[in-house]
């Protein structure tokens, strides 16, 4: 082999392999004499194959450890007569033991260790084998091995020729590092007791994957058991594999068994997204991303989730299973209905308002205005919502509120309402009052205007003005009050204004705890509003009572903002804002809609909501005359009252009238009742938005049954019958 430089790759490898048959003729041709061991030679064999596959480079550096007393190519040395030449079997085996990946040792039956190779030196920390030769190889071992070693192994070996397993070695330094050892036995000479040998292999890499692998399957069986959205498992046809925590408490269940029972093919939880259109969408697109939906739970109730699932296949393309995960947004969802049922409220409201409600976009174009700001512009309300509100200001005024928009924005103290002149849409001119606040609008940053046409109102402040002076201060008095406090919360300064606010004169307030003119209840809210400011807080709005002189409280808006000198907090200033009155129209709406709320309850007409068809809400007047409780009405579809003869031709003039938005009028018709009698009604109702979509609300008053009926109604005794009726 020392010539083997030369050769290529393909003609090293056919020398090994012819070299590697004439070991095992030569170990074959000794059989005879009982020296033959076929395990020996198989690994003999395993070694020679094993440098057969090695690079070319790996083969020749194999010729420098031969011994020096190879005789090389060429050269007529020999070797020493003390000291005979190893066979080539024995140069080629140690050749192969020297390079090979994998430890190798041989020990005599006591113990003592005959040879290690660099491998296995490694594997114990030994840098020179030569250190480790007739030592016993036990000291290579955990102490707490060794007994498992003399008890159990190497009985085992004795006995079978051979021992494989785990092991760990012991370095020098008492470092451990795991192995697979195979353990057997080597037959000795002729007359020789036989030898231990030990292929060793370092499974370290193997031992760390394998921890990793724990480690990340920990980490992952941590985050599926302790997600808060669920995460799920499921194969085409419905089985549900795998559920976490989460996901089968979304669902109503107590364990995985019990969801895992539920077949998704006949009994899926999704009755607005069925079983076979998710399917359809996996195959086609193999997977779907934040898809939301309504699910049952085990219960009945919904739960709406926001669902991102994958299909996974095998090589042929066929679906094995679906994995993905599931997050619970049923609050999301009621807080929307809450926001759209309030929008609802909202226009409601804002519709029957004395004053124009504008609410405008960062640009200033409106997005919504109501029916007294087209009255009050002269513009209908479709023209509105497609020019900037500040076209309509009159052009005096455009620097002065654009000045008082940008020191809003600042974060400076500008007044809550302030007068500017409107251009109506005739040319004509006249001056209203704003006040406006900052909002949210469909989740964009507007500004919500309020305007009150105060023309009139000028005109007789200006004649006022000029007919008696006296009267300057009553106008002066409904201004806004200034005000400032120290840090210990006493009044410093307080504007004349206060006396209308209050009952108190400027005289009176100042000096004095600002805390002692409000409303017991206010007081500790206040006292901490205040303790955020002197701790360096920003602007801040807050509503309190103010405790009259007469220990009446008025509502009042405080707007503050701490005062800085020296570059500390020495106090707090700001305003007060009388919105006594638009919290009294605030309580008086709140009464109103209790009022409405009786009036409808106790109405002597039938009253209900009807959309789509169906009845979507009824007073008790109206269950009572059809029999009926008022919830089982709830989503009684309008034909099943109808007579069959008069269904089509009534349904379809009610579908004409809502298009049309007319006034709905039906009737007399009999209508039947929960026990199947024929009850005479009259229907008059109107077109309206109910939650976003068109819907009729009307009032269905009872008729008589005949003319001759109406006829004895009319009478004296039938009006004294309804009358005795009344008073029952």
């Amino acid at each position: 082999m020392a010539a083997g430089k030369d050769l290529p790759q393909s003609r090293l490898r056919e020398q090994i392999e012819t070299f590697g048959e004439q070991v095992l003729e030569r170990c074959l041709s000794q059989s005879h004499e009982g020296g033959y061991d076929e395990a020996l030679a198989e690994k003999i064999a395993h070694l020679i194959a094993e440098i057969a596959r090695l690079p070319r480079e790996r083969i020749l550096a194999l010729r420098f450890l031969l011994p020096e007393t190879e005789p090389s190519r060429g050269s007529a040395a020999m070797p020493a007569a003390s000291a005979p030449a190893p066979s080539e079997e024995v140069i080629l085996f140690r050749r192969v033991a020297e390079a090979a990946g994998y430890g190798f040792g041989v020990a005599d039956l006591k113990g003592r260790v005959a040879y290690l190779n660099p491998a296995l030196c490694r594997m114990v920390g030994e840098s020179d084998p030569q250190s480790a030769i007739g030592r016993s190889f036990y000291e290579f071992y955990p102490v707490e091995m060794r007994n498992t070693l003399v008890r159990e192994i190497l009985p085992a070996v004795m006995q079978n020729g051979q021992w494989t397993g785990e092991l760990p070695l012991c370095g020098d330094k008492g470092m451990i590092t795991p192995t697979i050892q195979n353990v057997f036995l080597v037959p000795g000479g002729r007359g020789t007791a036989p030898y231990l040998g030990n292929l060793v292999i370092d499974i370290t890499a193997r031992k760390q994957a394998e921890e990793a692998l724990r480690a990340s399957e920990e980490r992952f069986r941590t985050a599926f058991e302790n997600s808060t959205v669920g995460i799920y498992r499921t194969t085409p046809d419905g089985c549900i594999l795998m559920a976490n925590p989460a996901l089968i408490s979304m669902l109503g269940y107590s364990s995985l068994e019990q969801l895992a029972a539920r077949n998704l093919e006949s009994e899926g939880y999704e009755p607005q997204y069925p079983r076979a259109g998710f399917k359809k969408r996996m195959d086609e697109s193999g997977g779907i991303t934040g898809y939301e939906t309504a699910w049952l739970r085990r219960d009945g109730t919904i739960l709406y989730v926001r669902e991102s699932a994958r299909a996974f296949r095998n090589k042929e393309g066929q679906i094995l299973y679906y994995e993905g995960i599931a997050e619970d947004i049923t609050e999301r969802k009621r807080a929307e209905e809450a926001l759209r049922a309030s929008e609802e409220n909202f226009r409601a409201i804002a519709e029957n308002a004395s004053d124009g409600i504008i609410i405008a976009t960062g640009d200033g174009t409106p997005a919504f205005a109501n029916r007294r700001a087209a009255e009050i512009t002269g513009y209908p309300q479709h023209e509105l919502l497609n020019m900037n509100f500040r076209e309509a200001v009159a052009p005096r005024d455009h620097e002065r509120l654009a000045d008082r928009y940008r020191r809003r924005l600042a974060g400076q103290d500008v007044p809550a309402k302030y007068e500017v002149g409107i251009v109506r849409k005739d040319r004509s001119e006249i001056t209203v009052e704003v006040s406006g606040a900052r909002t949210v609008w469909h989740g964009r940053l507007a500004d919500i205007v309020i305007i009150r046409d105060v023309t009139a109102r000028k005109r007789a402040e200006a004649a006022l003005r000029e007919s008696e002076e006296r009267f300057r201060g009553l106008v002066e008095n409904v201004a806004e009050v200034l005000y400032e406090v120290d840090r210990q919360g006493r009044v410093r300064y307080i504007s004349p204004t206060i006396t209308p606010v209050s009952g108190y004169a400027a005289d009176e307030v100042l000096g004095r705890l600002f805390a002692d003119f409000l409303h017991p209840e206010d007081v500790d809210r206040a006292s901490e509003n205040m303790a955020l400011l002197m701790a360096g807080g920003q602007q801040s709005s807050n509503e309190y009572r103010l405790q009259y002189k007469s220990k009446e409280s008025r509502w009042v808006r405080v707007s503050s903002r701490p005062v800085i000198e020296n570059e500390r907090v020495a106090g707090v200033r700001g305003i007060i804002t009388d919105i006594h009155d638009l919290k009294m129209t605030q309580l008086a709406l709140a009464e109103a809609e209790a009022i409405r709320t009786a009036l409808v309850e106790q109405a002597s007409d039938g009253i209900a909501i009807i959309q789509d068809e169906r009845i979507c809400f009824a007073n008790r007047t109206l269950a009572r005359l059809l029999g009926y409780g008022i919830a089982e009405l709830y989503g009684k579809p309008l034909a099943e009252f109808l007579p069959p003869k008069d269904r089509e031709a009534v349904l379809a003039r009610w579908r004409e009238d809502l298009a049309a938005e007319r006034t709905m009028r039906i009737g007399p018709i009999a209508v039947s009742t929960k026990e199947g009698k024929a009850l005479r009604l009259e229907f008059i109702g109107s077109v309206i938005r109910y939650y976003g979509r068109p819907a009729v609300i009307g009032i269905a008053r009872r008729c008589s049954e005949s003319p001759e009926a109406k006829r004895r109604e009319r009478s004296p005794a039938g009006r004294q019958r309804a009358a005795d009726a009344g008073d029952g």
